[in-house]
C-alpha cells in the first residue's frame, strides 16, 4: 500500500450476543485509523452510495462479502474486517487487512480482553 491509499472497514462479525458491540468496535477502529497519516477511511456516506450503485439497501450489513465487492468496484486496493468472539470471561478481538483484489491476507492480529 502506498501513501494515503483508502481501506474501507466491514462491519464486525459480533459472536457475542451483545449487540452493544455491533456498532462500537468499527467505530472505534476508524477513529482510531483516522489518525493515521498513511490511510483513508472509506467514508460510510460513501459505502451507502456504493451500495445503492449496486441494487442492495444503503445500511445493508458490510459483510466480508459484500465490503470486497465495493473495493473491487471502487478501485480500492485492501479491506479490513473483524470479530469478537467470547472466551469464558473474555473476548477476543481478530483483525484482518484483506488485499481486495485477490483475497490475500495482508495483515492480522489478535488480541484477548477481560
Amino acid at each position: 500500500m502506498s501513501e494515503q491509499d483508502t481501506i474501507l472497514i466491514a462491519d464486525f462479525d459480533n459472536k457475542t450476543g451483545d449487540p452493544f458491540f455491533d456498532g462500537t468496535l468499527k467505530q472505534a477502529l476508524a477513529v482510531q485509523l483516522e489518525q493515521s497519516p498513511y490511510l483513508n477511511i472509506f467514508s460510510d456516506e460513501r459505502v451507502s452510495d456504493a451500495l445503492r450503485y449496486m441494487k442492495r439497501s444503503a445500511n445493508e450489513r458490510l459483510t466480508r462479502e459484500v465490503a470486497k465487492e465495493i473495493c473491487q468496484r471502487q478501485g480500492l486496493k485492501a479491506l479490513l474486517v473483524g470479530s469478537i468472539t467470547p472466551l469464558g470471561g473474555h473476548y477476543v478481538l481478530a483483525l484482518e487487512v484483506i488485499n481486495a483484489q485477490n483475497g490475500d491476507v495482508l495483515a492480522r492480529a489478535q488480541k484477548e480482553s477481560g
